[in-house]
């Protein structure tokens, strides 16, 4: 696995657990649609079982997006151990301006000062030097 997809892990991930919250929302809104059923015969009214269904939903995509959490502050982690021990601060601001903060290319130019093919090749070296300490530091597993 390159830097860039390591990195790249970690924007990606970000936007799953927000997909996720996203559709938790949306089967709680649905639950809160469901109603009961009523029968005309005394004592056989019954349950919406869509409302529990919705329930269940809920809590298991609940332990999903944990799991996501924990996946998402581990990579986050391991990039933050290796970005520290990278000198030069231009490197280290590119790389989190990018996949901590998911910034644009054209918010980083203007923060830093640099023209766009200036910032390319920094954010170029930046993973080439990401890579490299990575190596360094023996991070081989893969989140």
């Amino acid at each position: 696995m390159t830097a860039k997809e390591f990195l790249q892990q970690i924007i990606a991930t970000d936007r799953k657990i927000n997909r996720m919250l996203e559709l938790k929302q949306h089967y709680r809104d649905m639950a809160c649609k469901a109603t009961a059923s009523f029968s005309p015969a005394p004592g056989a009214a019954t349950g919406d079982s869509r409302t529990e269904k919705f329930a269940i939903k809920i809590v298991d995509l609940e332990r999903e997006i944990d799991e996501e959490i924990d996946r998402y502050v581990e990579i986050k982690r391991k990039a933050r151990d290796v970005i520290a021990t990278i000198r030069d601060q231009r490197f280290r601001n590119i790389l989190e301006m990018r996949y901590f903060h998911g910034a644009r290319w054209e918010l980083i130019m203007g923060d830093m000062g640099y023209e766009r093919t200036h910032i390319y090749r920094l954010h170029g070296t930046a993973l080439l030097e990401f890579q490299k300490r990575w190596d360094e530091m023996g991070l081989l597993t893969v989140v």
